[in-house]
């Protein structure tokens, strides 16, 4: 039970500072911010379960993503595009909340451009008991050229996984001149 407690205590704390991101982004950034520098918000109002089909194979993250701050970028059906002409430096942070439907199992989160996973930024944990809740939290800077296509996947070790994901939260923000 104190794991629990303690997992959704971290995912409080990380949900907080992201609300208070996201106050900061549209009362703020947005409103000042220079030409052509994108930033993302998003988060999962509902929880999802996501099959891991194959076993170290990335899956897009299920679910209706809410972007509630879209600047620079589109989203396309599953992923988000980058529209401005000029190429940029993203600084993506996430937070997961999760559970597993078996023991012991390995789950990590990337940020797949153009359809390859950032296998060497990965975030992960190991949940050792199925149902518990386990959270995840991610940091990854990327080169942004218009037309790249950014999206969030989810991988484990174990062929049929479920993974259900209880919370998300992402943020993007440009960065350089």
């Amino acid at each position: 039970m104190k794991k629990l407690k303690a997992s959704w205590l971290v995912f409080g704390v990380v949900f907080a500072l992201s609300l208070a991101t996201i106050w900061v982004v549209r009362h703020t950034y947005a409103a000042y911010m220079p030409s052509e520098n994108g930033v993302v918000f998003a988060y999962l109002p509902t929880p999802t379960n996501t099959t891991i089909t194959t076993g170290g194979d990335y899956y897009p993250i299920a679910g209706a993503f809410v972007n509630d701050v879209l600047v620079g970028w589109s989203f396309v059906t599953d992923h988000i595009e980058y529209d401005y002409d000029k190429p940029r430096g993203h600084l993506f942070a996430w937070s997961m909340a999760f559970s597993t439907d078996g023991p012991l199992t390995t789950v990590y989160v990337a940020i797949e451009l153009n359809g390859t996973a950032r296998e060497a930024q990965r975030m992960g944990t190991i949940a050792k008991t199925a149902g518990d809740v386990y959270t995840v939290t991610g940091i990854d800077l990327v080169e942004i050229s218009k037309g790249d296509e950014i999206q969030l996947v989810i991988t484990s070790d174990g062929d049929g996984d479920v993974i259900t994901v209880n919370h998300f939260v992402t943020i993007a923000v440009s960065i350089g001149a």
